[in-house]
């Protein structure tokens, strides 16, 4: 499990694994009683983080239609622009 000291050493072989901060790449997972009543959309939510820096974080709600294309939210990922979200 992930929480076995004999495992801490090994967590980078581990696909889920404790991280010091968010980065892209990562997959969140909502907190179900973390959100306001103008925050309702991220409920019960699983988001995948495409970009984050100090401007701000741009990602996705994966367990959601979306009307838009990665490419309209990510012009950097070129190759998956026509890609529906």
């Amino acid at each position: 499990t992930l929480n076995d000291p004999e495992r801490e050493q090994d967590a980078g072989d581990l696909w889920v694994h404790p991280l010091p901060g968010i980065e892209p790449g990562c997959v969140l997972l909502s907190n179900p009683k973390g959100h306001t009543a103008q925050q309702k959309y991220f409920k019960s939510s699983v988001l995948v983080l495409i970009e984050h820096g100090n401007a701000g974080s741009i990602g996705f709600i994966n367990n959601r239609p979306t009307p838009y294309t990665v490419g309209e939210v990510a012009p950097s990922l070129e190759m998956f622009g026509s890609c529906p979200l």
